[in-house]
């Protein structure tokens, strides 16, 4: 995620977000957040680009490189950890994608997150 968003974003910003979403004695609900000032993504290739091979042709995307795997891997690992993974783009302005994942802690929390 983190690579597209360098991959494209020219000028403007990236970042990265990782926050504790809910706590559960062992169970803790990770959320990850990579959001970019890119090309963004236009609402009707939002779910093809999770999809293998699939790129989305925006006219000058044609100029980065890339096996449209990425994205497609990202689903498949997130899917594994039994998460997900959503984007919200608007072309043009940007991308933010966020996925959700649960985690085993080896022991309750003490303090809070």
């Amino acid at each position: 995620l983190l690579d597209n968003a360098i991959k494209f974003t020219h000028c403007g910003s990236i970042s990265v977000n990782i926050r504790s979403l809910s706590v559960n004695g062992t169970k803790l609900r990770l959320g990850i957040s990579v959001e970019d000032t890119g090309i963004g993504i236009a609402e009707e290739d939002r779910q093809k680009i999770f999809e293998p091979f699939s790129q989305v042709s925006q006219g000058n995307t044609k100029q980065f490189s890339g096996t449209g795997l990425g994205l497609s891997i990202a689903n498949a690992l997130v899917t594994k950890l039994v998460g997900k993974i959503d984007v919200d783009s608007t072309l043009g302005k940007g991308s933010k994608f966020l996925v959700e994942i649960p985690v085993e802690l080896l022991s309750p929390l003490t303090d809070p997150i």
